[in-house]
């Protein structure tokens, strides 16, 4: 069945990926890594040549009607966190690799490091972060200077190796003043098997900017305010929460984005690759999240929005009750809408290529056909509506009412 064939056809790519990673981090051989690469391409083309033989054929009706079963009984496959596949896959390649007898014997050696930075009254900053390899976890604060603490860490099998290594991972900050601005620029140097985690403690203002670029892993915000935002990390995390800004801005590759009490004056646009995106009580004027392999959960309030997957299901709860405009769309999973009627009338229009509509809310079918529009039963005399449109190719969209 050509659907099957796809969804194992991701998860082998996910694993080719995982191999990659392990490969240019020295954990495991290159004559591992080609065995286990050519190893898994061989599955990828079978199956790839399966799907070709399967798109030439004829679909019957009794084709369409186990489709449509199979995607019932992957909905929850889909719904699963796109991370966690990615962690277990991880997991299982490395207990592979131990039985084998491919081990590491290293040992964690860590050094600590403190910098400081005081502002003059009025002064706000502009702070660029670029890391190779650990975490940056910015807290905004009441005080009057910037506290940079870092933690450098390596893995070594000897202790002189492990000395050797940590004097060679520098961390490069430089600060500059110009007017109220000051900007603070951070780098680091790191060889391998190295990591640099950053806490940085800021005064909030809402002048402040920054950039935060990571390489790999975890990006934290908390209790910040400022003017703009942008994010961009490789593989990993990226976490906010108490947030107050006029954009932000967040792209991911391999890993999941996490949004929790944040406020926009402007835009939102989160961009991601493979991971999940979560936002709760986000409030913005305009909101994309777009993410390729992964789910969507959205509690907020945007006057207009767009979220998009191509592989995850998609759930969304409006939180203020106003006029607002929403684009949804998946191309295989499910679309869930948690309809809280107030005094702005819904309007819900909802198309399904192969799969079912489900109406469980007290909107009521207007029109039927290709798209079904559902709408609320009573017009408030309200100027505006909320006005949801929503399209799966592969999947199902549930109308759910928000208060039962």
């Amino acid at each position: 069945m050509g659907v099957k064939d796809k969804l194992e056809l991701e998860r082998l790519y996910a694993i080719l990926d995982d191999l990659e990673s392990m490969y240019k981090n020295d954990e495991i051989s290159e004559e591992t890594y080609s065995e286990m690469k050519k190893r898994y391409k061989d599955k990828i083309s079978e199956i790839q040549d399966k799907i070709m033989d399967f798109d030439k054929e004829k679909v019957s009706s009794k084709d369409m009607e186990e489709m449509a079963e199979l995607i019932k009984e992957n909905t929850s496959q889909i719904s699963e966190n796109v991370n966690e596949i990615l962690k277990n896959t991880m997991r299982t390649l490395k207990m592979q690799l131990k039985s084998i007898g491919v081990e590491s014997e290293c040992r964690s050696y860590e050094e600590s490091e403190r910098l400081n930075f005081p502002l003059e009254k009025e002064e706000f900053t502009s702070l660029k972060c670029h890391i190779e390899h650990g975490k940056v976890e910015l807290r905004g604060t009441d005080g009057d200077s910037i506290e940079i603490s870092a933690v450098k860490k390596t893995k070594c099998e000897r202790d002189e190796e492990a000395i050797s290594n940590l004097k060679n991972i520098r961390i490069n900050c430089k600060s500059s003043k110009d007017d109220n601005k000051r900007t603070i620029k951070i780098s680091t140097d790191q060889p391998r098997w190295s990591s640099v985690n950053l806490m940085i403690d800021i005064p909030n203002n809402a002048l402040n900017t920054f950039y935060l670029n990571m390489e790999r892993g975890k990006v934290a915000l908390k209790d910040i305010v400022c003017n703009e935002c942008e994010i961009d990390n490789e593989n990993g995390n990226i976490d906010i929460r108490d947030l107050e800004c006029k954009a932000l801005n967040l792209s991911a590759e391999t890993g999941s984005v996490s949004l929790e009490n944040v406020s926009s004056k402007g835009e939102i646009d989160i961009q991601n690759e493979n991971g999940n995106i979560t936002l709760s009580n986000v409030h913005t004027e305009k909101l994309k999240a777009y993410t390729e392999k992964g789910n969507i959960s959205s509690q907020v309030s945007s006057k207009e929005g767009n979220l998009e997957t191509e592989l995850g299901s998609i759930v969304f709860r409006n939180l203020e009750d106003m006029p607002q405009r929403m684009r949804m769309s998946s191309e295989l999973g499910s679309i869930t809408l948690n309809i809280a009627e107030g005094k702005t009338p819904w309007t819900v229009k909802a198309k399904v290529d192969l799969g079912s509509i489900k109406n469980s809310s007290k909107l009521i079918q207007k029109m039927a056909g290709d798209e079904k529009v559902f709408v609320s039963c009573k017009e408030n005399g309200s100027e505006g509506r909320i006005e949801i449109y929503t399209k799966t190719d592969l999947g199902t969209i549930l109308l759910n009412d928000a208060n039962r």
